[in-house]
C-alpha cells in the first residue's frame, strides 16, 4: 500500500501545485498517499466518481475514452476538475509500466482550490482541453 505523505516535498515538480505556499502544502500533505504501483493498473475508470486526485510522479499512464488515446506523464494530474466537482472520470487511465502516484483525498483537494492562489484556474474542466481524446459523451438525461 501507500505510505502517508509528510513533508512538502511531495509536490515538487507537480506543476498543478506551483505556487501554492509551503504552509497550505503542509495542510494537504497528511491527506496525500505515496504510492509505487505495477504496470497495467487501472488509476481511474470512465464513468467512476472522482473522489480522490491522483498525480502521476514517475512513469508513464495511458489514457482512453473510447474513441481516441493519449498518454499522461510525470508531473501531470489525473482529470483535476473531475475531482474538483465529484464528476466522473471522462476516460480511463492506465498505468503503462510501473508507476509512481500521489493520491489526495477529495475534500483535501476541493479545500486546496479555495485555499492555494491560482490553483483554481489551473483546474479547468473537460473541454477544448481534452479535444485531442476525441468528442465528449453526451450528457445523461433523466426522463420523470
Amino acid at each position: 500500500m501507500g505510505r502517508r505523505a509528510t513533508s512538502t516535498q511531495v509536490f515538487d515538480g507537480v506543476a498543478l501545485f506551483d505556487g501554492g505556499s509551503r504552509r497550505r502544502l503542509a495542510q494537504i500533505a497528511p491527506h496525500t498517499d505515496r504510492m509505487r504501483l505495477p504496470g497495467g493498473t487501472v488509476l481511474a475508470e470512465a464513468g467512476r466518481t472522482a473522489r480522490e486526485l491522483i498525480v502521476l510522479l514517475d512513469g508513464v499512464a495511458g489514457i482512453d475514452d473510447g474513441s481516441a488515446t493519449g498518454t499522461l506523464a510525470a508531473g501531470h494530474a489525473v482529470a483535476p476538475a473531475a475531482v474538483a466537482t465529484a464528476a466522473p472520470f471522462p476516460a480511463t487511465v492506465t498505468a503503462d509500466g510501473e508507476v509512481e502516484v500521489l493520491v489526495i483525498n477529495g475534500p483535501a483537494f476541493r479545500w486546496a482550490l479555495h485555499e492555494i492562489p491560482g490553483l483554481a484556474h489551473r483546474v479547468r474542466p473537460p473541454g477544448p482541453a481534452r479535444r485531442h481524446l476525441g468528442p465528449r459523451p453526451a450528457p445523461r438525461v433523466s426522463v420523470a
